[in-house]
């Protein structure tokens, strides 16, 4: 099977029913709305239109759509590392602007954190609040190895 385009309407329902599964499977209570929203996402993938085409009717679609959905999440999840350490890396740098002078600052880190806040402010206050969540001791140290010219050790 070549490359399928998907419907996004159909990609996002994907995406909702593998995210109510995920709850219906973490969480012992409202089982009862969980699994009445997952049967109602259920219904609507299975009776998309998507799967009436030519495209659609290839048995290996389905699996196809589920792939590409967790292939989406994944990178997903990745993004989410990588946001971490940057938001880590700038209130780093922010911690050194305090401690030096403004041209010593200027000079060595100015532009490093430009470049940085620029990608901060590409992401809304929840974005900026899960990335810190998500930065582990060991992107902490890293960074702190980095600061201090030590990555070597």
């Amino acid at each position: 099977m070549g490359y399928t385009r998907f419907p996004l309407d159909l990609i996002q329902a994907q995406r909702d029913w593998n995210r109510t599964y995920a709850a219906l499977e973490r969480r012992p209570v409202h089982t009862a709305a969980l699994r009445r929203r997952l049967q109602q996402l259920s219904a609507h993938l299975a009776a998309h239109p998507f799967w009436e085409t030519e495209a659609g009717r290839s048995p290996s679609a389905r699996v196809e759509l589920r792939r590409r959905v967790r292939e989406l999440e994944e990178a997903e999840d990745r993004l989410t590392q990588q946001q971490a350490r940057i938001l880590e890396c700038i209130q780093a740098l922010a911690n050194v602007r305090d401690l030096l002078e403004m041209t010593e600052w200027e000079t060595t880190w100015g532009d490093a954190h430009a470049r940085l806040d620029n990608l901060k402010d590409r992401l809304d206050a929840a974005q900026w609040q899960r990335a810190l969540a998500a930065a582990t001791p060991e992107d902490r140290e890293m960074i702190t190895l980095l600061l201090d010219g030590d990555l070597n050790s």
